[in-house]
């Protein structure tokens, strides 16, 4: 059954996107290669995590081909990536018991490194 929620278009090019709200970036994890994706360790970081001040502020759109980051004014700090491509995310997590926070388990192909990314979306999108 189709959708009959309408994708909007953004930008000069007409990209479609599927969400788009503002985001601050709490925290970025590097974990060593050997180290895998763990549920339980996202969740003990995130807890030692929360009331942590914001990396950055940036506009995040979901997009058909990945999720693009952009700093909401020309003053603020640049996202530490601009664009997670769908292949390069690993995982993701959200907690019931906060479900305001957004974590995305990437690779970075090019670096060589694998990280946590700590999301803080606004409270009305829960």
């Amino acid at each position: 059954m189709p959708s009959t929620h309408r994708m909007k278009s953004c930008g000069r090019r007409k990209r479609l996107r599927y969400f788009e709200s503002t985001v601050d970036l709490i925290a970025r994890k590097i974990i060593t290669s050997n180290e895998e994706f763990n549920h339980n360790q996202v969740h003990t970081l995130l807890l030692s995590l929360k009331s942590r001040k914001s990396l950055c502020h940036s506009k995040l759109r979901c997009e058909p081909d990945g999720i693009r980051l952009k700093r909401t004014s020309k003053l603020s700090a640049p996202p530490p990536r601009k664009f997670y491509s769908y292949k390069d995310i690993e995982r993701y997590y959200v907690f019931d018991n906060d479900p305001t926070i957004l974590i995305l388990s990437c690779v970075d192909h090019e670096q060589n490194t694998r990280y946590y990314d700590f999301f803080k979306l606004p409270e009305s999108h829960y």
